[in-house]
Parts: structure tokens; sequence; C-alpha cells
């Protein structure tokens, strides 16, 4: 059994050894021992953390005994920053039980988060879209983690959302900038719609016929989006 509680700062010293603990066992899974020390060496920065802690909603969750066994933190944005759960209590319930407390935060809102290859199933089961696969440096080590998105409530129309996604994941991880800037401010924020129809439409002039692989999806992008511009329809 656990409860959950909000941050306090005398909570910080078991947080950081649950996050060290958890990154070392859990995450070894999908991650290099190189990696894993980059990405958790022992020497976070208390005050920094402490200061970011409650600068946002923050929950950690307890046990019976009172030690520390999960926590999570978002900020006023909606960004789920960080969550973890103790090693030896995985599939107890807490880390759904601190998620659906932050998400409550935002509530029909958007959430975003950047998703560890391990924590990426979770986030995908609770409804979450996987935007894009990215490389962040820790320390000169690159690590794989992925932005996902929980869509706001109506903010897609079921009819036309599954066909367009994938195109704007393609967009979004094309390296072309007059494309893939559009593309990614419309997955992370659900705006900015018109700005990338404009995009595509010159990218179809400037180079809609070289043989590349985003020739194929102009036109379909364009059936699905233009009919949405001119009934003024944002989603």
């Amino acid at each position: 059994m656990f409860t959950l509680h909000p941050y306090a700062s005398s909570d910080l010293p078991e947080m950081i050894q649950l996050f060290y603990d958890t990154v070392h066992t859990i995450n070894a899974r999908d991650y290099t021992p190189q990696q894993l020390q980059a990405w958790a060496d022992g020497q976070v920065d208390q005050k920094a953390w402490n200061r970011s802690f409650l600068n946002h909603t923050t929950w950690v969750a307890k046990g019976e005994d009172g030690a520390v066994v999960g926590f999570g933190d978002m900020d006023a944005t909606g960004y789920l920053d960080r969550l973890y759960v103790h090693w030896n209590h995985q599939g107890e319930g807490i880390g759904s039980a601190l998620c659906d407390m932050l998400e409550r935060m935002v509530g029909p809102g958007a959430v975003v988060t950047h998703a560890s290859i391990t924590a990426r199933p979770f986030f995908q089961r609770r409804g979450y879209l996987t935007l894009w696969e990215q490389q962040v440096m820790r320390h000169g080590v690159a690590l794989t983690n992925y932005v996902l998105r929980r869509p706001g409530q109506g903010e897609h129309r079921p009819e036309v959302w599954p066909a367009l996604f994938p195109l704007l994941k393609a967009f979004a991880q094309s390296g072309w900038e007059q494309l893939e800037t559009p593309a990614r401010r419309y997955l992370l924020e659900g705006s900015g719609l018109q700005e990338l129809v404009k995009a595509v439409e010159g990218a179809v002039e400037t180079c809609g016929t070289c043989g590349c692989h985003l020739d194929r999806i102009y036109p379909q992008f364009l059936a699905l989006t233009r009919p949405l511009i001119r009934d003024a329809v944002q989603y």
C-alpha cells in the first residue's frame, strides 16, 4: 500500500537515491552502463532539484513505513518533467497513481513528456502519442528518448486524425527546417496548422517532384487539411 503526498523539501534525499537506484536497475535493460552513469552519476544539484520541485506540481508516493517509493512533477504548461518509481515497487500502480494526479492538474489540456525507451510503453498505454525519437546529451554521452504528447480533450477529429498523424510525424522528422519546425509546433502545441499548410504548399512548388519520400505525402496532407482551413477548424 502507498499514499500520495505533496512534495516537501525533506523528501529530497530519498528521492535522489530512488532516482539513482531506479535508473541503474530498471533502465539497465535498455541503456548501456556508460549511458546509465551519464544519466545518473550520483551528483545531483540538490538546490536546483528542490527549487524545480517547489516550482512544479510535485507528488510523492510513500509506503506504509513512510519511505518514498515514487515521485513525479509537472510544470504549469503541462510538461510532465520527471516520473520515477522505486525499483523494488514496480507494477504496484504507483506510476499510474502519480500520473493521474499530475494529469488532473491540466484537466482537458494536453500533456507533453520526454520518456526513456523503458518508460515509453507506459505512457503509450495511457494514450500518449510518440511524436519523434531524439538523442539527448548527458556528460558527452548520447541517450535515446522520445517526445510524447497526450492530446487535449476534443483537440483531434477522430475521422481525420489517424490518417493525418503519420504525415505530421514524417514532416517533423524530415530534417528540412521549412517543414520540420511548423510540424513540430503543431504536434507539440496543437496550433499553427495554417502555417504548416502554407509550408507544405511551398514545398510542393519548390521540390514536389524531386522523387524524395515526401513527394507522395504532400497531396495526402493537403487533401486532409485544406478543408479544415476553409472551415476555420483547428484541431
